[in-house]
């Protein structure tokens, strides 16, 4: 009887425990169910990426999708399997398959599908350039073709700079090139960016993280589904891109993928101001950050690695499409440090960035944000560069 008594208990705690994890006793409005489907397609993402990679390594063993360091801008040793965006966009397909809601307004399933086919382009993008290595053009031909679902599409232009600089509303010829370069900046500035492990996974994970909160705050459960989703695949990836014995590179396919992701939600984020209308008391946290200013902090490691690069390439004569070892991460390395501490630097650099532009948020308006956020910046490129000098000076 006492163990009948006792099975019957833990039963009903497990019954407790799981009505809880699905939202079902808590007093919530019904609108707050939206979180459940983000947080089991973040848990759907995690464990499909982080159970399927070792046997997806083996399979690539037996391919040519192999990465092997012939390239001077290469860092690693050693022949390391790549192509795992395969499982990125896999994980993102089984979060649709599983979450996406049963009942969707047509604004909002046009832009999810502006959004599949653009991503979906960008991968199959990445994948030739894997197997056949496209040039700097062709792959800008590339990503011009997927933004061309996204750049045309009313509801997803850039058409106001809210504030910054003293600009409001732009002019629809304007809203339409200037949301095309966003869109190439960003998709690019993430490609770039996957240059040492973990480093593309860390800042994709932490942006899409944040992207998630706001579509979560805004009711959005199509994107909120596509952000936490993305985002758990990422920290899965991240285990192996940093493993010794179970390595795996993203690839172009996998960069691409990601920069493209980052760069629709950001185009959806700056697209339209009523994100905040409909935020709970406890959201509104983000009622007073400038979205522009905000965006730019999603994504402040891959945007400034890529605009110093390209200056500096440009300004010596050389294409800022050819590879070399200036980036930030390269000089992040000849401080010493790991991979996987290098990729540390820049997560936290990421999130500081984030959090400031909060705080800043609090105390001043457009133009005080962004001024706030470039000395933050500021700060970032000049202590890591101090660091360098005074290693220098030591070895000296």
């Amino acid at each position: 009887m006492k163990a009948g008594r006792k099975k019957l208990t833990l039963s009903k705690m497990y019954e407790k425990m799981m009505n809880i994890l699905l939202w079902q006793e808590l007093q919530i409005p019904v609108s707050y169910l939206i979180w459940k489907k983000s947080i089991w397609a973040l848990f759907a993402g995690f464990l499909f990426v982080f159970l399927s990679v070792p046997v997806y390594r083996i399979m690539l063993r037996k391919t040519e999708l192999l990465d092997k360091p012939t390239e001077q801008h290469k860092t690693h040793h050693g022949v390391v399997p790549t192509a795992g965006g395969v499982l990125i966009f896999l994980s993102l397909v089984l979060t649709y398959i599983l979450f996406f809601p049963a009942e969707i307004s047509p604004w909002a399933l046009r832009k999810f599908k502006s959004f599949f086919l653009a991503t979906f382009l960008l991968f199959l993008l990445g994948a030739k350039d894997d197997m056949l290595k496209e040039s700097a053009n062709q792959r800008f031909i590339g990503q011009a073709i997927a933004g061309f679902f996204i750049f045309f599409n009313p509801d997803l232009r850039i058409q106001s700079f809210y504030g910054v600089l003293g600009v409001e509303e732009l002019p629809t010829w304007f809203s339409i090139l200037f949301s095309f370069f966003v869109w190439i900046v960003f998709v690019n500035a993430h490609n770039l960016a996957d240059g040492i492990d973990g480093l593309l996974a860390t800042v994709v994970g932490i942006s899409t993280a944040f992207f998630g909160f706001v579509h979560l705050g805004n009711q959005d459960q199509i994107f909120a589904l596509v952000s936490w989703g993305t985002s758990g695949a990422c920290w899965a990836f991240l285990y192996y891109n940093i493993s010794k014995k179970q390595r795996i590179f993203l690839g172009n396919m996998g960069s691409l993928l990601l920069g493209g992701v980052v760069a629709f939600l950001t185009l959806e984020y700056l697209s339209h101001d009523d994100f905040y209308k409909t935020l709970p008391s406890w959201h509104n946290v983000l009622a007073k950050v400038n979205k522009p200013v905000f965006a730019m902090s999603l994504s402040v490691y891959p945007l400034l690695d890529t605009l110093r690069v390209f200056v500096l390439r440009t300004a010596s004569g050389k294409s800022p499409f050819v590879g070399d070892k200036n980036h930030l991460h390269h000089h992040l390395l000849s401080l010493g440090l790991s991979h996987a501490r290098a990729t540390t630097c820049a997560g936290i650099f990421s999130i500081c960035a984030v959090f400031t532009v909060i705080l800043l948020s609090r105390f001043f308006q457009a133009n005080g944000q962004f001024i706030g956020f470039l000395l933050y910046v500021a700060c970032g490129l000049g202590l890591l560069f101090y660091c360098k000098t005074l290693l220098a000076s030591k070895q000296a």
